[in-house]
């Protein structure tokens, strides 16, 4: 049985008992003894990261004049949801294909994907549901044709 229970019992049980006693039955004022419990609670919290992308286009348009520059730029192409509790990081990874590099902005700070991968952005607790506005600059390869790809880029976070 649990300790809370056995308090309810006691609660119940004792004003019942004195009142089919009687006065007789009642200790004395100096005969009484207090006590005291200590209880300790405590509660755990645990980190929480959720991202969603909102919008993001399947593809992306390469086109002749991009392909002379040699980099595509699509402003506010993805718009990324995040709700946390806790500090979190965030990561691009290339998916191959015609890109070379990328450079992503709308975040705190410009994250610079190289080719095979890319560095991890580590953001400032954000302690509510946030939403970004992404930007990219595609570096695309040497020798690439204007035409239409699928999205180059892969976005996923953890927390700290």
């Amino acid at each position: 049985m649990g300790l809370d229970f056995l308090r309810r019992t006691a609660i119940v049980a004792l004003p019942a008992s004195l009142a089919i006693l009687g006065p007789a039955a009642m200790p004395h004022a100096d005969a009484a003894q207090t006590g005291s419990v200590r209880l300790a609670v405590g509660a755990r919290i645990l980190p929480l990261v959720r991202m969603r992308i909102a919008r993001q286009p399947d593809t992306i348009e390469i086109t002749q004049g991009d392909v002379s520059r040699g980099f595509a730029e699509v402003v506010a192409a993805s718009t990324m949801e995040v709700a946390t509790n806790a500090p979190w990081e965030v990561s691009f990874r290339l998916r191959g294909g015609p890109i070379r590099a990328a450079r992503v902005s709308g975040l705190p700070a410009e994250v610079v994907v190289p080719p095979g991968g890319g560095p991890r952005a580590t953001l400032a607790f954000l302690p509510t549901s946030t939403n970004f506005q992404l930007s990219f600059r595609f570096e695309l390869v040497p020798g690439m044709r204007a035409g239409t790809y699928p999205w180059p880029l892969v976005v996923s976070v953890q927390g700290l």
